[in-house]
């Protein structure tokens, strides 16, 4: 368990070229994001997340320049802005966030791909979950971000729902 600490749960620049590997973990009450990833000049960061709980942080996962995060069979639950968050505001590589199979509910903003400062690509791939009862946006796309889907996502009780601006996808694609 990884909670309240004065800023992020996780955090790392790594220039290195990071590979994370979390499972079985829950990461709340932080008053930063659960995890904020950012790849430095170096090689790219991947993470990957099975069965990982985001309660009550600013962001569950916040994927910046150069960082791929891949969850599954995860919570994303009552972070005050959004649950799943891949943002590059600050040029380079892409942010790529992969969601399946997961619950996203009761955050202001369920997933959201971009920003209003976006300056590079940031993507969210998302596939079976339920984005349900997020008070803002199931799924927002913002400048800069895409929100790819395989239409197979439960995404309804939202303050705004459907999938409003996502690319669909399929296997093979």
């Amino acid at each position: 368990m990884i909670f309240r600490f004065a800023g992020n749960g996780i955090q790392s620049t790594d220039a290195d070229g990071l590979k994370l590997n979390i499972r079985n973990t829950v990461i709340r009450d932080n008053t930063g994001d659960g995890i904020n990833i950012l790849a430095a000049s170096g090689g790219p960061a991947r993470v990957s997340l099975q069965s990982v709980s985001f309660n009550g942080n600013t962001n569950g996962i916040h994927a910046r320049s150069g960082a791929t995060v891949s969850a599954f069979d995860s919570t994303f639950a009552g972070n005050s802005s959004a649950g799943v968050f891949a943002d590059n505001t600050v040029g380079g590589s892409f942010a790529v966030v992969r969601v399946q199979r997961s619950q996203i509910t009761g955050n202001a903003t369920g997933v959201q791909a971009g920003s209003g400062a976006g300056v590079a690509a940031s993507v969210v791939e998302i596939s079976q979950n339920l984005i349900n009862f997020n008070s803002g946006n199931g799924v927002s796309v913002q400048t800069g971000g895409t929100v790819e889907t395989f239409t197979n996502n439960d995404i309804q009780g939202n303050g705004t729902n459907g999938c409003p601006g996502c690319t669909g996808a399929g296997p093979g694609q």
